[in-house]
């Protein structure tokens, strides 16, 4: 955990397992927010509108906590989501998600954009 980049919050370490991606997240910043800005390439259709549930991730017990609570739209898309929950896993949609401390999430599919547009690449495992 770190000042942000301005002073003006804190940033906390988002790793996505199984690769191990990690970027950094501003304090209540989405980790679909946070990926895309640190050049992360996240399973989307409706780009952070939670309509297409694809962007969801999932977190155990011990990084429960490291999100913000699930608000109505979010639980509502997540319940059209689920038809059989694993236990120890809570899913989430990191469109919706908000990084309250460093937390790791579990998501195939997330890599490093390819788009020439994109920011720079995060830090990745050697």
């Amino acid at each position: 955990m770190s000042e942000g980049p301005h002073g003006d919050g804190t940033e906390h370490v988002v790793t996505v397992l199984p690769r191990g991606l990690t970027f950094k997240a501003q304090h209540g910043e989405t980790v679909f927010a946070a990926a895309r800005r640190s050049g992360l390439s996240w399973p989307t259709r409706c780009l952070g509108r939670a309509s297409c549930r694809q962007c969801y991730l999932e977190v155990d017990e011990k990084n429960l906590a490291a999100l913000s609570p699930a608000a109505r739209l979010e639980a509502e898309a997540l319940r059209r989501l689920i038809t059989d929950p694993v236990p120890g896993l809570h899913t989430r949609l990191a469109c919706q998600a908000k990084v309250l401390s460093d937390v790791e999430v579990q998501r195939a599919g997330v890599h490093v954009a390819t788009n020439s547009l994109a920011p720079a690449a995060p830090n990745q495992p050697e």
